[in-house]
């Protein structure tokens, strides 16, 4: 008998400390153990100038109607988020889309998200006023672009895409050029193509080469342990030019 206070006393401590740690479990309505996701966003316009436009951000955790919006200070948080690994998806009007995919949610607390970055997509489309198409011989060809209307400041990176098929800009199969170009307000601007990418592309000479050429913004940046999913921002493309190849 002079076990069984002893014995009695245990039990009732460890019903006791088992309660406190259940009630001590953030759960939702249906019961899910539930935890708290946080983080900021940085936005930057497309001479990759930080924006100071950080508010309205969303962050949409994907599957569910869950989201959380940017303060002015550019922080959001995010609770009552179920246990388990999830993908998050931050957007904002006229800037790029990031994809945080594997984030996990251990359990009550909350689980800080690195820094995010969004770029501004570019505004306003190219128009390419003519091509030298006077191949022979040469290791270049020349698209002049129209007048931009605004001076840039800095070099404007571009993206140029051509192809003998017009369908392959739809597939995403045309061959696609990156470079960077300054634009002027009230004079041709003039970007350089290596004659050599032609031959890349399958095209020779008397085939009808189709081309368009559009801004690029700066693309999205990440720091692990997070998989993202993000590509470069492009912004509306020129109408497509036709060239006869010499």
């Amino acid at each position: 008998m002079r076990y069984t206070l002893p014995i009695l006393l245990l039990a009732i401590l460890f019903n006791a400390c088992k309660s406190d740690s259940t009630t001590s479990v953030n759960t939702n309505k249906n019961g899910l153990v539930t935890g708290s996701l946080a983080g900021a966003v940085a936005t930057f316009d497309t001479l990759q100038m930080v924006d100071s436009h950080v508010s309205g951000v969303k962050v949409q955790l994907d599957g569910s109607s869950i989201s959380a919006i940017t303060n002015a200070n550019s922080y959001w948080q995010i609770d009552n988020v179920p246990q388990g690994v999830h993908t998050l998806t931050i957007t904002k009007a006229e800037f790029d889309t990031m994809q945080y995919f594997n984030v996990l949610v251990a359990g009550p607390g909350i689980e800080y998200s690195n820094f995010t970055y969004l770029y501004q997509i570019p505004r306003g489309s190219l128009t390419i006023d003519r091509v030298n198409d006077s191949l022979k011989n040469q290791q270049s060809f020349y698209l002049y672009l129209a007048p931009n209307g605004t001076a840039s400041s800095m070099e404007q990176p571009i993206v140029i895409q051509f192809t003998k098929d017009i369908s392959q800009f739809a597939l995403g199969q045309a061959t696609t050029l990156y470079q960077f170009t300054t634009l002027y307000s009230t004079q041709e601007a003039t970007v350089g193509i290596a004659t050599s990418l032609l031959d890349q592309a399958g095209l020779r000479s008397g085939d009808v080469c189709l081309i368009r050429i559009a801004k690029q913004g700066f693309g999205g940046y990440h720091v692990p342990p997070y998989n993202t999913n993000t590509q470069a921002t492009i912004g509306p493309w020129s109408d497509i030019v036709r060239f006869t190849i010499p």
